[in-house]
């Protein structure tokens, strides 16, 4: 039964839809590193939620970007 709960939590189209905008979830994507947005993004693509996986993409870039000028 937790299994089932936890899977459910976790499966993409679920996460997405707890924001109200994409604004919403980009700032969520922020938080996480570079690690986390690489694992988001297999997910988001195992789900065929391609829209998302370009935001999630442009986000790692900024992550690349940010950490080479710093």
């Amino acid at each position: 039964m937790i299994n089932e709960a936890y899977k459910e939590i976790i499966e993409p189209q679920n996460i997405r839809s707890q924001f109200k905008s994409e604004e919403e979830f980009i700032s969520w994507l922020e938080t996480g590193t570079t690690e986390d947005l690489k694992c988001a993004l297999k997910v988001f693509e195992d789900a065929e939620m391609y829209e998302d996986c370009l935001i999630i993409s442009k986000e790692i870039t900024k992550h690349a970007i940010n950490a080479y000028t710093l």
